[in-house]
């Protein structure tokens, strides 16, 4: 086996330290996509259940609170509460989304 072949001139790095900090962030969503969920789960289940069930039958479980956020159907309930869960949700994917795009945007850069 050749030992230049784990060199750091055979291997050029391409994430920077700063190119951690969007991947930190997406992490951090990925850690905190199931409290998110939690959350919006909870408030269906104790304001709304006739309509929390109506949503399990239809769809497995793990998919339910994300259809639910996407789809806008938390309008027709006119729950406020329910309406800051989703919208807080929504932006804490968008925020993650960006902060990925931004990481392999900075790996994928020319040099």
């Amino acid at each position: 086996m050749n030992a230049w072949l784990f060199t750091r001139e055979a291997v050029p790095s391409r994430v920077d330290p700063p190119m951690f900090i969007p991947f930190s962030i997406f992490f951090a969503y990925c850690a905190g996509q199931f409290w998110f969920a939690y959350r919006v789960r909870t408030v269906l289940v104790t304001r709304h259940p006739e309509e929390w069930l109506k949503m399990s039958k239809r769809f497995s479980f793990s998919i339910v609170p994300w259809r639910f956020v996407w789809c806008g159907r938390h309008r027709e309930l006119g729950d406020a509460v329910l309406s800051r869960r989703v919208v807080e949700m929504r932006c804490l994917t968008i925020v993650a989304y960006t902060s990925w795009a931004a990481f392999v945007i900075g790996v994928f850069r020319p040099y």
